[in-house]
């Protein structure tokens, strides 16, 4: 495990600073690509598909095919699940 990890903020946090649920977290969304962790941030903020399609430029099925991507990545089964988890990230991300 790194001792730093690139959160979707931007920001890179020391992944020990971070509390359990997160630590985890920190190690999967390492995996997503760019695009994947702009929507994982759009989805933490609570953005619709039809939202982080018109904010990213691009259609609405390529959204659906991203969030699909994420939570596989992620080992989630819905967008809520991911929703949750990118707000969980962005929240501690903020402090």
């Amino acid at each position: 495990m790194e001792n730093v990890a690139p959160l979707p903020c931007g920001h890179a946090w020391p992944i020990l600073s971070a509390p359990p649920h997160v630590r985890i977290c920190l190690e999967l969304i390492s995996d997503l690509t760019g695009r994947e962790s702009e929507v994982f941030r759009l989805l933490g903020m609570g953005k619709d598909n039809r939202e982080i399609s018109r904010e990213l430029g691009v259609a609405e099925r390529t959204t659906r095919a991203h969030v699909t991507g994420v939570m596989t990545k992620l080992g989630l089964d819905s967008r809520l699940q991911v929703g949750i988890v990118a707000a969980s990230v962005l929240c501690w991300c903020e402090t």
